[in-house]
């Protein structure tokens, strides 16, 4: 088994989403994760002189219809409108950052 098979296992087993996460609705689709509320004290993304703020950040094991969302997109979290910061996967781990329409 390889380092990278190895990791996937550990996340599985270290990080039950399912027990430590919680339920919520994207566009109506029940998943399981982590949802952080970032404070003012998480750096900021910045991009080409615009400051992002995120108001969201999702944690899942990586779902595959969730990759249609990408950076722009209207995203519906719990029924509360957002857009798509970034979408991206570190080993298994999706990580989707949002941010409320007006708050960039």
């Amino acid at each position: 088994m390889g380092f990278k098979e190895q990791l996937k296992e550990d996340l599985e087993i270290f990080l039950d989403l399912e027990e430590f996460g919680e339920k919520f609705k994207v566009d109506g689709v029940e998943y399981f994760g982590v949802i952080e509320q970032p404070n003012n004290k998480t750096p900021k993304e910045e991009y080409e002189g615009v400051i992002k703020d995120l108001d969201f950040i999702i944690y899942t094991k990586y779902q595959k219809d969730l990759e249609k969302y990408s950076a722009g997109k209207e995203f519906s979290l719990n029924g509360r409108k957002l857009i798509v910061n970034r979408n991206y996967v570190e080993e298994g781990l999706m990580v989707i950052e949002l941010y409320e329409r007006g708050t960039y």
